[in-house]
């Protein structure tokens, strides 16, 4: 396992646990306030970073 790879597992640990935070605060949150539309626009750059982080480790790509 190259060293991206690594990297790429820290990063879906991460976003697991953003995600984790994210979905918890949309349950406890009330639709239609600020904080629930900014976790709703929270939600876009969390999930393209697990999905670039499941499509490296998934493809073992290695840039360099």
């Amino acid at each position: 396992m190259g060293f991206l790879q690594s990297v790429s597992q820290v990063v879906m640990a991460m976003t697991v646990l953003f995600l984790l935070l994210l979905v918890f605060s949309l349950l406890v949150g009330e639709p239609g306030t600020g904080g629930y539309v900014l976790a709703q626009l929270s939600l876009v750059p969390v999930v393209i970073t697990f999905v670039a982080s499941v499509i490296v480790i998934y493809t073992g790509w290695e840039p360099f």
